[in-house]
């Protein structure tokens, strides 16, 4: 490629992946939203019920999704009504004369209720509208309505009890089996957990730990202890949690304590709670592991695996494609046992900056021995609210920042965004808290137009081992930052630019690093690439751009673990292949994601890209540019999972050799000059997600049946000669979401309800043309 033509490429490429970026975020809201207004459209308007109110959380997101599904509805008023701080009377009038079913969710005390009935009709003016209220209290169902209808979950039966237990005790695929002794003891136990499912769930999981008869009797005795203690007849599930905390390992403890400052209902996800774990101390390599390939990370994974396994804490969400762990939650009586045990422990302060902070409660009985400190940035925070979760401190930031024994912050946001004044304050914390190990800004926002880069002060956090200003609006990095020779994990993916200095060559104990996802719209501010040399301890590099970062730096990571990279050129792709890291004899490399621009056409370019597709740790990769052919099945790694393939110089259907991979969940082609595609049957076994975008010359879709046994969501974009949807789309059962845009006229007459392709999609629960 020309020299003079390395830019303008560069830049086209740029703006493709934003907008490619872009297009994919709202089209996944799109998705989203229309799939839950079909499935609430086809279960509630059948009864003539509609959703209108949806109370719970008060995040913002959560009233747009709110105000999206009332929209989705033609007889709903204009005006959104679903707002506390909007015109009661209007919510009134809208409830008086039209039926509609009303959700209030976690309300705990009937002060909320207080606040909120004024928009609510009385029955007399009410035309069959119905409020469905859930709470853990019977008095606050009949504080709200003395003659409320009072549905109460039924509790499980002894012998469901007992096979809820030995589920969590004796999993499946371990070979352990329970001699009569202790199905007597198992039995005993549960009868004292009144049915209760979370008591079960936890006493089984402390079973789980132990394998011998004496360790079984040692827990009946605890249990049949804290039974007697509370002189009634069965244990409260609250004594049975403690019975799983006091049963915690020593070094679980502390890391199950980590979790006190949380917001209720928070997600946790995993690596940044075991890198916070690894920034106090809490963790440790065995011996053995030491001359081996195990990790922190290994061990901190272990360590929640233990703390699930013993209930301690639950699985939020799945990722889509790997199906891993994306987040865990606390159960709501278990936060309540780590808020007890947090504050018996002085573990932590919850400090409150907002609006009404001055009366809030404390989480911990003494500030002098506070070492760890979560900061609320909550605005409009209620009193009622403050009260029921009990947490916060009426202490302002400026009383901490004296607290020079600090040695974690971290701060939430709740979306609210910090004045000129609030981040002085903050700021100060770079001055005051010299111990401090673990440092997190994530998502800080600050109003109005104005962005801030950190003081020079942080500097002289030299102890800090861990540094987050993910998703912030923070704009830079002091030169000081060089300064924290202990630092083991920096995250700065954020989406604006930020500068950052370069000095990062100088964190020798650097395990983790997060750099910006640069784009078009990120340029980098600096006539030197940033050096990363020296940084052999670096675990996990994420975002490495060539066109940012030093390619001659990257044969000095000997010991990374996960790695994205985003190559701009076949030149700078050559010198990385060339790297340690690479190689085919080195086996520390586990997870790789690569980002690849340019023309990739000769013979020695060919030879470059097909080296890298063989790579057995390749994951997920994005090919950007001019390809004229691809490499044979059996030349690409049969661990990659995500495919992009965006490619301007294919003349054949790619399907043939694509669907043959073995492992391959998410596909995503565009471009290319084919008139006709294939998939056969047996093709694509583990696919989830195909998306097809500006195929031009696409006339022709042929789907065998037994093609992609596992799809869930199809999105064809700007395929505009594509003439029908393929007929053996019926026999893809697993298929749930269909989006379909800038197509042809055609096209959409053939999917409406009645037209000639709507039998074949038609068990498609969530369907957009447009």
């Amino acid at each position: 490629m020309r020299r003079g033509r390395i830019h303008p490429m560069l830049k086209r490429y740029f703006c493709i992946i934003n907008e490619s970026r872009a297009r994919y975020s709202v089209g996944l809201e799109i998705k989203y939203i229309n799939k839950k207004i079909n499935d609430l459209t086809r279960s509630l308007q059948t009864y003539g019920v509609q959703p209108t109110i949806a109370l719970g959380e008060s995040s913002t997101s959560r009233t747009e999704r709110v105000q999206q599904l009332r929209r989705s509805y033609p007889h709903v008023a204009e005006d959104d009504i679903i707002s506390l701080d909007e015109d009661v009377k209007a919510v009134v009038d809208h409830l008086s004369d039209k039926k509609c079913l009303v959700i209030l969710d976690d309300i705990w005390e009937g002060e909320v209720w207080d606040r909120l009935s004024p928009g609510f009709p009385n029955t007399k003016t009410a035309v069959g509208s119905k409020i469905l209220l859930i709470t853990l209290k019977r008095e606050v169902a009949f504080y709200v309505d003395q003659q409320c209808f009072l549905h109460e979950l039924r509790l499980l039966t002894e012998e469901e009890s007992w096979e809820l237990c030995q589920k969590k005790a004796c999993p499946r695929g371990e070979e352990f089996s329970l001699s009569t002794e202790m199905m007597v003891l198992g039995k005993d136990m549960v009868k004292h957990c009144g049915g209760l499912p979370l008591a079960i769930v936890v006493l089984g999981g402390v079973l789980a730990t132990k394998r011998t008869l004496s360790e079984w009797e040692k827990v009946c005795r605890n249990v049949d202890y804290l039974r007697k203690g509370k002189g009634q007849r069965g244990v409260p599930v609250t004594s049975i949690l403690e019975l799983s905390y006091h049963d915690l390992p020593y070094h679980l403890k502390a890391c199950f304590l980590c979790l006190s400052d949380l917001p209720e209902d928070e997600g946790i996800r995993p690596i940044k709670l075991i890198q916070r774990w690894m920034a106090e101390g809490f963790l440790s390599l065995p011996v053995q592991a030491r001359v081996g390939d195990e990790t922190m990370l290994d061990v901190g994974m272990s360590y929640l695996d233990e703390l699930h396994q013993r209930c301690m804490i639950q699985v939020g969400q799945l990722t889509k494609y790997s199906g891993r762990v994306k987040f865990y939650r606390l159960h709501d009586l278990v936060r309540d046992l780590c808020l007890l045990k947090a504050q018996e422990e002085n573990f932590v302060k919850v400090v409150l900056m907002g609006e009404d902070s001055a009366t809030a409660t404390s989480s911990s009985s003494s500030s002098t021995t506070i070492r760890r400190l979560g900061v609320y940035w909550r605005a409009n925070q209620t009193v009622g609210d403050s009260k029921r979760r009990g947490h916060v401190n009426p202490l302002g930031i400026d009383e901490t920042c004296n607290l020079h024994h600090v040695r974690s912050c971290q701060f939430y946001s709740f979306g609210n965004k910090l004045e000129d004044c609030d981040w002085q304050h903050v700021k100060s914390i770079f001055k005051g808290f010299k111990l401090l190990t673990f440092l997190d800004l994530e998502k800080t926002k600050f109003s109005g137009s104005k962005r801030k880069k950190l003081p020079k002060a942080i500097g002289n956090l030299i102890h800090l081992r861990y540094l987050s200003i993910r998703g912030s609006d923070i704009n830079g990095l002091p030169s000081s930052i060089g300064n924290l020779g202990f630092l083991e994990t920096l995250n700065l993916h954020v989406r604006f630019p930020v500068t950052i200095p370069n000095v990062l060559w100088r964190l020798q104990e650097l395990r983790h690093l997060y750099l910006p996802p640069f784009g078009a719209e990120r340029p980098w501010p600096f006539k030197v690439k940033l050096r990363l040399d020296g940084l052999s301890n670096l675990e996990t590099l994420q975002n490495f751009n060539t066109h940012t970062c030093d390619v001659s730096s990257f044969s000095t990571l000997t010991n990374l673990r996960k790695l994205g990279i985003f190559v701009c050129s076949p030149k700078d792709l050559a010198v990385i292949l060339k790297s340690p890291s690479l190689s085919t004899s080195n086996r520390l490399l586990r997870y790789s994601s690569f980002e690849i621009i340019g023309s990739y056409q000769t013979r020695e370019e060919q030879s470059i890209l097909k080296q890298v597709l063989g790579y057995r740790h390749l994951h997920k990769l994005v090919l950007y540019g001019s390809l004229t052919e691809l490499p044979l099945p059996d030349a690409f790694s049969p661990n990659l999972t995500h495919l992009n393939l965006f490619a301007d110089g294919l003349k054949e259907d790619p399907m043939p050799t694509l669907e043959k991979l073995p492992n391959l969940r998410r596909l995503n082609v565009r471009w290319g000059e084919w008139k006709k595609m294939v998939c056969s049957a047996g093709g694509f076994p583990q696919l989830i997600s195909l998306e097809l975008w500006h195929i031009y010359d696409v006339e022709e879709w042929r789907v065998e049946r037994g093609a992609m046994p596992s799809l869930l969501d199809l999105r064809i974009m700007g395929c505009k000669k594509l003439k029908e949807i393929p007929d053996g789309l019926r026999f893809v059962t697993t298929l749930r979401g269909l989006v379909i845009f800038d197509a042809s006229q055609e096209l959409k007459d053939r999917l409406r309800e009645g037209g000639e392709d709507f039998s074949k999609v038609q068990h498609v629960q969530s369907i957009i043309v447009d």
